[in-house]
């Protein structure tokens, strides 16, 4: 896939804006982006021979990137992937669009879906033995948001384990 252009978080965020303000539903926005993010994966991992399902981690935020991660994880789920999902807020924290996809996806047949308190030694240790075992990690914690912003605390920790595991 050949990239034409690439744009700043800032313009993107401008684009999402000038697009609900002409009439497009933000949910159905969310659901085009997850969308896309669990196709490009399925791409990258259909025509290679695995004797087991494709293990993926997905690591959510609670804005609307979170959002985007919940949708591709459905996806992924309802092709047949096995996927473990980890949100790093309370859901009470969660955008209106991020909390309506992040229930479909707690519908969805065999979904594991865990809320990641790193001060939780149980979930901690499922964090770290799921992101060992996993064939991808789809980081959705932050989007266009973040831009000039420090990260620090738990989703730093987060950040920093996703980043040193194994290629």
């Amino acid at each position: 896939m050949k990239l034409k252009r690439i744009l700043k978080g800032s313009r993107i965020a401008e684009i999402d804006s000038k697009a609900i303000s002409g009439g497009i539903d933000s949910k159905l926005l969310m659901k085009n982006a997850g969308s896309g993010i669990s196709k490009e994966i399925i791409s990258d991992f259909e025509n290679k021979k695995f004797k087991r399902a494709v293990r993926g981690l997905v690591v959510c935020g609670s804005g609307n990137n979170g959002g985007d991660g919940f949708v591709a994880a459905k996806d992924l789920l309802d092709y047949g992937m096995r996927v473990v999902v980890f949100h790093i807020s309370p859901v009470k924290g969660f955008s209106p669009d991020s909390l309506f996809y992040f229930k479909k996806l707690k519908e969805a047949k065999n979904n594991d879906v865990y809320y990641l308190n790193l001060e939780d030694k149980k979930i901690s240790s499922l964090f770290k033995k799921e992101l060992k075992k996993a064939d991808f990690v789809l980081d959705a914690i932050f989007g266009t948001g973040l831009h000039g912003k420090d990260v620090y605390g738990p989703a730093n920790e987060i950040i920093e384990s996703i980043n040193s595991a194994k290629e």
